[in-house]
């Protein structure tokens, strides 16, 4: 069945001009469109009661049974109790932060159960999954809508279950009705660590990610190719790609599951891949990977008028390899099905070889992925290149990650590749021509950073290792603010500003004045009053269960409202509060720049 398309128009990027006042105006329309679409997405994806009860999100109660009806992937205020209920398979990866990254990877150590969230959430996010949304070529927000794809399929693997059933008109009721309307239960929505363990009408792979980092990588990426080549200069199209680099740290710094070793084999093998916002009550989809096989295939002509004979002059010394870049961050957000369509184009465009073994191992090279411990980081490694997990007997024991990893090097030299390393590394009697593993192993694939291609497709060997945080040396670092203005400040700042920590974090302009300001951030609890009132109560609470426990023999006032004591006494409960709740603003010369809301569990 065809695709129906609901397409809504954004705000197109103004005219290209030449100099001056014009580029200055055109800079600050495609900021405005970018914002526009933003805006326009998300409420789109709003649900019809969210806005009334999001603060509701904050109470901690019973999780019951909730259910809703979708027709042509849009929520409905009714429930239709005959349409078909589907069976949701979810596996969610959550990657806020590095110290949420670091407990799930613990908690995958130890085989711990995933996380059900609560009916709302899995029901929420399950309906999402019913439709598609993108970005195209001139910001508009395009949401295909997959129901009767689903549907149709849903009924396909329920034939055999149909004619097993006791009536077998109710069976054939089943098959005739409804093609673009389901129901979806929230006892039927499981959140899973293994998508492939089960019997699913509709499952999916939700990777947590930021999403204005994301937004605007993709949207900055649109603008490149639908507007480069000859119609932009050097220096528009190399300020244009920092830009796309600044939008890659930023999505490193506070997306770091995207940046896990362990995500790859997640990527590598799921199907209906997204990449979204955890927003508390649901889980909204950015971008697909199906979208994002879209996005890279529209980039073959841009890329063709990049210097195609490779004379070494400026354009290729520079755009290039910035823009190979982002081309490879984007496949690393491909699962198998969308790269294996993929494969010939990027053979032929980029001359790199395309399959999901070299794939891996261009990522490996490129992008900088980091793992809790050694064993993680094997655990993740050899299965992403190889495509079969180590046994668990050989990876868990610390004697035996030596040989994993010169086993793993004589692999991928029968593939034709080579990791070459400096003497702290190399050198030793057996196996000399090895980097050797060291006493406290890798976490980082910034050993691959040198990596070298014999193969016939080699641009891999051209390709750069993306620098995600300031190097060693790097004394001060240009920051742009929300309001678009320019300051000078210290790396070892900024992911304390990133993560809005409190703090004062000093800044220097960059232009003529060199005026020197504080980044002041501060925090204000909204429901201080509250934990106050919990704390007394439970102080309250503590003295009447001793009192149970122990009552006193004289006539004291409790012990006449209390006529007899049961055989079995019962205590009263603690109160537990739900989260503190905190405002965290941003101020920088008596202007408030950003505002955030933190909820502590």
């Amino acid at each position: 069945m065809d695709d129906k398309e609901r397409v809504t128009p954004g705000h197109q990027v103004g005219e290209e001009l030449v100099v001056g006042r014009s580029q200055i105006h055109r800079h600050h329309g495609a900021l405005k469109a970018k914002r526009d679409a933003y805006i326009d997405f998300n409420n789109k994806t709003l649900a019809p009661e969210q806005t009334e009860f999001m603060i509701k999100l904050l109470e901690k109660q019973a999780d019951p049974q909730f259910c809703r009806t979708y027709t042509k992937g849009l929520p409905l205020e009714e429930v239709v109790g005959s349409a078909p209920v589907l069976t949701v398979g979810l596996k969610f990866l959550p990657g806020a932060d590095k110290p949420q990254v670091n407990r799930t990877e613990q908690i995958n150590m130890e085989g711990k159960e995933a996380d059900q969230k609560d009916a709302q959430w899995r029901v929420e996010t399950a309906g999402s999954l019913l439709s598609q949304f993108n970005v195209s070529q001139d910001l508009q927000i395009t949401q295909t809508d997959q129901t009767a794809n689903i549907v149709a399929r849903a009924k396909y693997r329920a034939r055999e279950r149909d004619r097993q059933l006791s009536d077998p008109r109710k069976a054939l009721l089943m098959r005739k009705q409804y093609t673009d309307t389901v129901t979806i239960d929230s006892q039927r929505v499981t959140i899973v660590k293994d998508l492939t363990a089960g019997q699913w009408d509709l499952r999916g792979l939700l990777v947590e990610v930021d999403d204005i980092s994301l937004w605007d990588l993709m949207l900055n990426y649109r603008s490149l190719i639908a507007k480069g080549g000859p119609e932009m200069t050097f220096d528009e199209t190399r300020t244009l790609l920092d830009t796309m680099i600044d939008d890659a740290h930023r999505l490193c710094i506070r997306s770091p599951i995207l940046f896990r070793m362990s995500t790859r084999v997640s990527i590598i093998n799921s199907e209906n891949t997204r990449y979204g916002k955890n927003l508390g009550y649901m889980f909204r989809t950015l971008i697909t990977s199906q979208g994002i096989k879209e996005l890279i295939s529209l980039s073959a002509a841009y890329y063709n008028s990049l210097d195609p004979n490779g004379s070494g002059d400026a354009t290729q010394q520079v755009i290039r390899p910035r823009f190979l870049q982002m081309i490879v961050l984007l496949i690393s957000l491909l699962n198998n099905e969308d790269l294996a369509e993929l494969r010939d184009f990027l053979e032929a465009t980029y001359k790199i070889q395309a399959d999901r073994r070299h794939i891996e191992l261009l990522i490996l090279k490129v992008i900088p992925l980091l793992s809790i411990n050694p064993r993680v980081f094997l655990n993740a490694l050899v299965p992403a290149i190889d495509g079969y997990p180590l046994d668990n007997g050989d990876a868990n024991a610390d004697e035996n990650h030596s040989h994993i990893w010169n086993v793993f090097i004589k692999q991928i030299l029968e593939y034709g590749y080579i990791l070459p390393g400096t003497v702290d590394y190399v050198g030793r009697k057996r196996l000399s021509w090895i980097i050797q593993w060291p006493d406290d192993g890798f976490k980082s694939t910034s050993i691959f950073n040198t990596l070298q291609y014999s193969g016939r497709l080699r641009t891999i060997n051209d390709i750069p290792p993306i620098e995600v945080h300031p190097g060693s040396g790097c004394t001060e670092l240009t920051i742009v603010m929300t309001d678009d203005s320019k300051y000078v400040m210290s790396p070892k700042d900024l992911d304390n500003i990133v993560y809005m920590t409190p703090g004062t974090y000093p800044l220097q302009e960059t232009g003529a004045r060199k005026r020197c300001s504080d980044l002041i951030i501060q925090e204000n609890f909204l429901n201080n009053e509250f934990y106050q009132a919990v704390k007394m109560t439970n102080v309250i609470v503590h003295r009447v269960n001793q009192w149970l426990a122990n009552p006193k023999r004289s006539g004291s006032m409790m012990s006449k409202l209390v006529r007899k004591r049961p055989d079995h006494q019962s205590f009263l409960n603690d109160f537990r509060a739900t989260g503190r709740l905190v405002e965290v603003f941003a101020m920088l010369n008596e202007s408030t720049l950003a505002v955030t809301y933190k909820v502590d569990g």
